[in-house]
């Protein structure tokens, strides 16, 4: 029997006018999307200061929006991809930023740099902190 996914998640769909986009997939009563990346545009400053429960959707659009291929869906409905394969990418960009020291907003504001670096896949070195 395999184990039931009990954490939101990010999926890819094929989302509007033919173009790949990244949702939340929430585990709730109804198991149904949430959120696509991109419907509001975040800073690097409202990551960096953002409360912990909003702190994942910013980091995740954040990074999307900086992703090879990403464009603006038309009425405001995202972030897209028109090649999977950079709509996969993104994901895995994603992902490697939500990991290991960040899944929880800072303590301090994180500087640019280090908010760009993690987004391309920088690991901070153990025990740095902003």
């Amino acid at each position: 029997m395999a184990k039931k996914k009990t954490t939101d998640r990010l999926d890819i769909v094929d989302g509007s006018r033919g173009l790949w986009q990244i949702k939340w997939f929430l585990v709730d009563d109804d198991n149904d999307f949430g959120a696509i990346l991109g419907e509001v545009e975040y800073t690097f400053e409202e990551v960096a200061q953002a409360e912990p429960d909003d702190w994942e959707h910013r980091m995740a659009t954040y990074v999307a929006g900086k992703s090879k291929g990403v464009e603006r869906c038309s009425g405001g409905l995202g972030y897209g991809w028109e090649s999977l394969k950079d709509a996969k990418a993104a994901l895995t960009q994603i992902r490697a930023a939500l990991k290991g020291g960040m899944k929880e907003a800072p303590k301090k504001p994180w500087p640019q740099w280090a908010l760009e670096a993690k987004a391309a896949g920088w690991k901070a070195p153990k025990g740095w902190t902003p």
